[in-house]
């Protein structure tokens, strides 16, 4: 599908200064997903020390995150932060549930020195909305000693990577060479769509308009090779159970598609894995590919927010620089959970240059964050439905119940009516 500019339609109109209130003893809530809670308490600590007048409590949320932080934000006791993926992202700054950021001159800075993936998925329109601890992309990891094997080089092409994953199979090293983590996501199934970016492809039409769907687009060109080494080739593993990202590790498969910071999970020297995992850019159709799926999650202030100040000096604390000018949290998951910062000047620190090398390529890494770019319709208030029609269409044409075109044109079709509906 081709490409179409997206500009919000709606940016919240209240937006966060950093000015000073009277000094009192604000007590401070964050609500977000429990992921390395001991690394995040760390930050919060650094923060407790730089502001003692300042209580900060974390409140994680395991279940139903979207519906139960909903709840929250719009309650009496709303937290003052919260933490903000892309299936949230457009509705809740379409609802106003969380504030734009100031175009003082600290945020502005800060949006400067960010990726342009990490930028993206932050500013809707020209305005920042909040603060990300990390920003990542999605990689094509593989097992060097299976390709080492068969005398084949990591794959640039999607017709290379079906001829390899035949040869593994039948030199008897893997049954399934290649998985794809296809099962349903909350969120976003991103490695989609970073074959599509790498296929230089796009799934939203130009303005929402409904198209006729082009059989060789590709997009349905993907989706015939996935199906084919599926039913055909017996070489792709569609991942649609448990999730195992440690699958590629144990030496199950050769190929997979995941974000740069599994290569942590995959090949820190505590782990037991015996191979190494090597990454590299997501392979193209008849060219290498040149571009990849970006995520940012960032922190974002609540629309309610009596502590305007104190929460804004926080969200600078947890997705930015705290208040003696350093990257102390982003550093922080970087060095602690191996997330690729959101500000690439913190890769040319030496202790986090050191910490990436030990465990991926790095100048594939910087690469492939360059050529990151965010899901479509992000800042849309309506792309949570739109991902979740998108997945379920992506499954049929996979398994084989519903042709290529059919899918596409059925996603199509439903982009179009959610756009015609949120104008009205």
């Amino acid at each position: 599908m081709a490409g179409c500019s997206e500009e919000p339609k709606v940016v919240p109109t209240r937006q966060v200064t950093l000015k000073p209130t009277p000094i009192h003893r604000p007590n401070l809530s964050i609500a977000g997903w429990p992921y390395k809670t001991t690394v995040l308490e760390s930050i919060l600590d650094r923060y407790r020390t730089l502001n003692p007048n300042s209580t900060v409590t974390f409140l994680p949320i395991s279940e139903s995150y979207q519906s139960s932080v909903e709840h929250q934000l719009k309650s009496s006791s709303a937290p003052n932060i919260v933490q903000v993926r892309e299936s949230q992202a457009g509705q809740w700054l379409t609802s106003g549930l969380f504030s734009a950021l100031d175009s003082q001159q600290t945020f502005t800075d800060l949006v400067n020195r960010m990726g342009p993936s990490a930028r993206a998925g932050i500013i809707a329109g020209k305005i920042p909305v909040g603060l990300p601890y990390y920003s990542d992309v999605m990689m094509l990891a593989y097992n060097p000693q299976m390709l080492e094997a068969v005398d084949v080089h990591p794959p640039k092409t999607w017709e290379e990577l079906r001829a390899y994953a035949l040869q593994i199979r039948n030199a008897g090293l893997s049954k399934t060479p290649l998985t794809l983590n296809f099962s349903p996501k909350v969120n976003s199934n991103l490695p989609w769509w970073g074959m599509v970016y790498a296929a230089e492809g796009r799934m939203r039409s130009p303005n929402d308009d409904l198209i006729d769907i082009n059989p060789e687009s590709p997009e349905a060109r993907l989706l015939k090779i996935i199906r084919l080494m599926l039913v055909d080739d017996f070489t792709l593993d569609p991942n649609l159970g448990d999730t195992s990202y440690s699958a590629i590790a144990d030496g199950k498969h050769a190929f997979t598609i995941v974000g740069s910071h599994m290569a942590a999970r995959f090949n820190d020297q505590n782990t037991l894995n015996s191979t190494r995992i090597e990454f590299t850019l997501l392979p193209g159709l008849d060219t290498p590919g040149e571009f990849t799926v970006g995520w940012t999650p960032f922190y974002a202030m609540t629309s309610q927010n009596i502590d305007v100040y104190d929460s804004a000096l926080l969200t600078l604390h947890l997705g930015g620089i705290d208040s003696s000018g350093e990257f102390f949290s982003p550093r922080k998951w970087a060095l602690e959970a191996g997330l690729p910062p959101a500000y690439p000047e913190i890769l040319s620190h030496k202790d986090v240059k050191n910490r990436f090398n030990s465990i991926i390529d790095l100048t594939t890494l910087k690469q492939a964050l360059g050529a990151g770019r965010p899901v479509e319709a992000l800042w849309e208030p309506w792309y949570r439905a739109w991902e979740h029609h998108m997945q379920e269409e992506i499954l049929l044409a996979v398994w084989g119940r519903k042709n290529e075109v059919d899918c596409l044109q059925s996603i199509n079709e439903f982009g179009h009516a959610l756009a015609r509906r949120n104008r009205q």
